[in-house]
């Protein structure tokens, strides 16, 4: 995640504003959860809610933390940038 979020930062958000940034990283979310929810209902055969909800509590929330960081690595790579 930090590698791929590197390699776009460089190649296209180096000179863009944080809420640019903010724009790509939850773009990014969103596509992501369209294509995961898209495999579980058509591979899997669970339903959206299923797809998005059924999960353990401990997986559960290292996977929407993760996805939180996913939408938020972008700014973070400026905001870092910008400390060091």
């Amino acid at each position: 995640m930090v590698l791929a979020a590197r390699a776009v930062d460089r190649r296209w958000l180096a000179a863009h504003p944080a809420r640019t940034r903010i724009a790509v990283g939850v773009s990014a979310l969103v596509l992501l959860l369209i294509v995961e929810v898209w495999f579980a209902t058509a591979l899997r055969g669970l339903s959206v809610r299923d797809a998005l909800l059924a999960r353990d509590p401990v997986s559960g929330t290292a996977y929407y933390i993760s996805l939180l960081m996913f939408a938020a690595m972008p700014w973070y790579l400026q905001h870092f940038r910008s400390k060091v």
